[in-house]
């Protein structure tokens, strides 16, 4: 089996929704009384439901593989971030705090929950927390059970499904601390990523060429579902369900565009910056007050800067 190369139709798709995410955390939705726009600001389930998508679907033939050259590659892609920047945030943040005179300093044990979970002093790393742990488990489970691998994950994936619809599940995971907030993700995250590694050896039986105006027409339906679930009291129970298949659809749309695969060019190269938007964009806003005015620093204008 061959690695898929990422296409113009994926890069595009990960460049709209990096755009679509800096929106949700650093404009003032209070500027905007439009429903419309307010609903394509005010959610951003759907984007991360596809980034690990496609974070698994073009990783399932390194691990398959079982490639160590490119496994090591992932995980220093991983991790040089998660570890660097949150380091320089504390470091400047106290160093300012302490220049100023000020005592809100990040306390040492902010940085320890950062590690360990992605949270507490860059909330946006549990994200990138979670593409780590998960890859950690696809490879123990490649790796242990070699062939039975597919059967394990998927049983691991029911398993999660049935875990986050459970009583135990909404008493206990509720609150907001900051160990919470990205452990109860981590089961919503798994599923999603459990679709990507599926669905690379799907397209190689399937084909979604075939079935692209198909699965283009689900798009529509399922994203009717989507927006109006709330609406039909028999469908909330199984908005997981909605969202998942909004975002295969929405995947396997943008990975059939009728676009040339790249290798390089100019928007394989600005998509590869994507990753360092996600991680500054939210320490960025900071700056804006200092170059615009306070009421023009949270809008659509700004967060194109």
């Amino acid at each position: 089996m061959k690695g898929k190369k990422l296409n113009v139709g994926i890069q595009i798709l990960r460049m709209l929704f990096s755009f679509h995410i800096l929106v949700f955390h650093c404009i003032n939705k209070k500027l905007y009384s439009n429903k419309i726009i307010n609903f394509i600001i005010g959610n951003v389930e759907i984007d991360l439901t596809v980034f690990f998508i496609i974070s698994f679907y073009y990783s399932n033939h390194t691990f398959i593989s079982k490639n160590i050259v490119k496994i090591k590659q992932r995980f220093y892609r991983l991790l040089i971030p998660f570890i660097i920047w949150p380091l320089i945030f504390f470091i400047t943040h106290n160093l300012s705090c302490y220049l100023k005179g000020e005592k809100n300093y990040f306390k040492s044990y902010l940085l320890y929950y950062q590690f360990l979970v992605g949270n507490g002093i860059n909330i946006v790393f549990w994200f990138q927390c979670h593409l780590i742990i998960l890859s950690i488990l696809f490879l123990i489970v490649i790796f242990a059970s070699n062939r039975k691998s597919f059967i394990v994950l998927t049983i691991i994936g029911v398993s999660s499904y049935i875990f986050i619809s459970s009583n135990y599940y909404k008493k206990h995971f509720s609150y907001d601390t900051i160990l919470i907030y990205s452990v109860r993700k981590l089961p919503f995250s798994y599923i999603y990523s459990l679709y990507g590694y599926i669905l690379f050896n799907l397209n190689d039986f399937l084909n979604f060429k075939k079935y692209k105006i198909k699965i283009f027409f689900i798009f529509l339906i399922v994203f009717c579902l989507y927006i109006y679930h709330r609406v039909f009291l028999e469908l909330t129970a199984y908005f997981l369900m909605i969202k998942s298949v909004l975002g295969i659809s929405l995947f396997i749309v943008f990975l059939n565009l009728p676009l040339h695969e790249t290798n390089n060019n100019l928007i394989n190269h600005l998509a590869s910056y994507s990753g360092g938007i996600y991680y500054l964009h939210t320490r960025m806003q900071i700056l804006l007050p200092l170059l615009l005015k306070r009421k023009k620093s949270k809008t659509i204008i700004a967060c194109i800067i």
